[in-house]
């Protein structure tokens, strides 16, 4: 009882902090930082609106979705490959939940809070926040692009480790790719991101849990289920046990 009560004690920590640099960045940084990327370069400009198109989660969910019933279709056939199949379909199937469960929390948010764009140009005096809300331009808080370029950098560095820190940084560009173009400000980006992270931290956990994708060791850390080479190796090894 006593470490629950301190875990939510630490958790609700954590929650002030974060509420409260979310606060800083929109009275001291937003609008700085918005000013100054809306001079960027033309050139610069179309650079990144290439590369903010990847920020929509569809163009991530719905071909994982696909691979996911193709990879489970085919693991369900008698051979060698049926377990290489079998995690990837879990891993296609990680790279929905995660990707598409923060997509949902922030499209919810977003018409919630309703917070103006930068390029909204507002009366004197009023209120950069129009609650419940379904227009578009009224749509800043938090950054959907922010969560989906985050969320799938997160997802991708796990399941491929060697390039997690070009991924990460990919991620990184795509979701400041925003605030270039001049639709989202700083924090949007911020809370965006960090919705994406957490809840591909939590649902790598709840996989893990149960044997999906990941694994959990006896100390507690989470790594990636054999999969591939090694996969079928094992497998190899187990039936020529059994014919022997």
């Amino acid at each position: 009882m006593t470490a629950t009560r301190n875990r939510t004690l630490v958790a609700l920590l954590w929650l002030s902090i974060a509420a409260l640099a979310v606060a800083l960045l929109m009275l001291y940084v937003d609008r700085t930082v918005s000013a100054a990327a809306h001079l960027a370069p033309e050139t610069v400009v179309a650079v990144f609106a290439v590369i903010t198109f990847f920020g929509y989660s569809w163009l991530w969910w719905g071909p994982a979705a696909m691979l996911c019933l193709v990879f489970l279709a085919l693991s369900r056939r008698p051979n060698l490959h049926a377990l290489y199949y079998r995690w990837a379909a879990e891993a296609a199937a990680f790279v929905v939940v995660a990707v598409g469960g923060s997509s949902i929390i922030v499209g919810i948010i977003k018409r919630v809070v309703g917070r103006a764009r930068p390029y909204v140009e507002l009366p004197p005096g009023s209120d950069a926040f129009s609650w419940f809300v379904l227009n578009d331009d009224l749509q800043s808080f938090p950054s959907g692009h922010a969560d989906t370029f985050l969320s799938v950098a997160t997802v991708l560095s796990w399941l491929w480790p060697r390039w997690r820190w070009p991924i990460l940084l990919a991620g990184v560009v795509g979701a400041f790719s925003r605030v270039v173009l001049h639709v989202h400000y700083v924090s949007d980006i911020t809370v965006g991101g960090a919705i994406g992270v957490g809840v591909a931290v939590f649902m790598r956990a709840w996989f893990a849990d149960r044997g999906w994708a990941f694994r959990r060791r006896r100390d507690g850390s989470i790594r990636l289920k054999p999969a591939g080479r090694w996969t079928l190796m094992r497998v190899r090894r187990r039936l020529v046990r059994r014919r022997g």
